[in-house]
């Protein structure tokens, strides 16, 4: 009984910094607001550190700077999030003759030891737990029956436009942003629409998440649209999903057609503009690609336009780009979205 007693009272302790923390965070009397934050951020981690809901890995011996092992409370989060993330996102479907659209889902672990600088936390580390979807469609029909269910949501989007003009997030219906082209198509602002939902069945407050369009030189080259889902919390706005309509890029990555640039040679000619020769010219459908081919083989070069560069650059045979044709033999799982 005693031993309850004093947990009892640790507890209130805890709670009572807790709510201290809380609301000198939302002050800002005399210009404190940034130390408070620090505060209740440092409390925070405390508590989750204190109750075993994680800990630096190999604490014992000195800690690893950014491997974490999670304690039985984290564990159980997790495992919770991933059983509801597994249950909203996808079935499973082994009869790949009934498919009518292929849909992959996926779950894996991200390893890296030399590759991040691990730093806020739980935020940047070295090995996480990695939810993917891929969702293939018709390119010249990207709508959504069921669109509609999601239509109506009205959440904080930030779109590009707003974000060049120097205005805030606005509370956009997203039917209304499909219609006005801020979206690019019914299939992208489906997927947003179930994020939204998704995170909001987490827990995550719906005042502290907007949607962030990428500018235009943030997209990668073959993106037609992607936004972000951001989450305001003590470590400033944190990206958490990312929705990108790819185009066909990932299909055409398994396609016959190879295009394989030299880039040592291409980065002594073009330098700082290295990787985007690079990715225009993976980018060409099988025709231009072919097109090339036949033009450096009979006159050894060839000028291509870089839209990024918004200029033409001379392009030469074998030294710098080589294009050939090889048939892959690929096999994947099939699914079918669980909506």
């Amino acid at each position: 009984m005693e031993a309850l007693k004093v947990l009892k009272s640790e507890n209130a302790s805890i709670e009572r910094r807790l709510q201290i923390a809380v609301l000198s965070n939302s002050s800002n009397e005399n210009g404190n607001a940034f130390a408070n934050k620090d505060a209740f951020r440092q409390a925070v981690i405390n508590t989750l550190e204190r109750r075993l809901f994680y800990t630096p890995s190999f604490k014992i011996y000195g800690c690893v700077t950014g491997l974490f092992d999670y304690g039985p409370p984290g564990c159980a989060v997790k495992s919770n999030v991933l059983a509801f993330w597994r249950q909203v996102s996808f079935l499973i479907d082994t009869c790949a003759l009934r498919q009518h659209k292929a849909f992959l889902s996926t779950l894996r672990t991200f390893t890296t030891i030399m590759a991040i600088s691990p730093r806020q936390g739980l935020l940047r580390v070295r090995e996480f737990t990695l939810a993917e979807i891929e969702h293939f469609v018709d390119p010249d029909n990207k709508s959504r029956p069921k669109f509609s269910e999601v239509a109506n949501l009205e959440f904080l989007m930030f779109p590009r436009e707003v974000q060049v003009s120097g205005q805030s997030a606005r509370r956009i219906p997203l039917g209304e942003a499909f219609s006005m082209g801020i979206v690019n198509n019914e299939m992208l602002g489906y997927f947003i629409g179930r994020v939204y939902l998704f995170l909001i069945c987490l827990g995550i407050d719906k005042e502290q998440l907007h949607f962030i369009q990428h500018l235009a030189n943030e997209m990668a080259h073959y993106a037609a649209d992607c936004w972000d889902a951001e989450i305001e919390c003590f470590y400033g706005q944190i990206e958490c999903v990312g929705i990108a309509d790819r185009s066909a890029y990932d299909l055409r990555a398994h396609m016959d057609l190879v295009i394989h640039p030299m880039k040592k040679e291409l980065g002594l000619t073009f330098k700082g503009n290295q990787k985007v020769v690079i990715e225009a010219l993976e980018a060409m459908d099988e025709r231009e690609a072919m097109e090339m081919k036949a033009v450096l083989e009979s006159q050894g070069e060839v000028w291509y336009r870089v839209c990024r560069l918004d200029k033409d650059v001379i392009i030469k045979k074998n030294r710098w780009l080589v294009i050939f044709k090889e048939r892959e033999r690929t096999s994947k799982g099939l699914y079918t979205i669980s909506d």
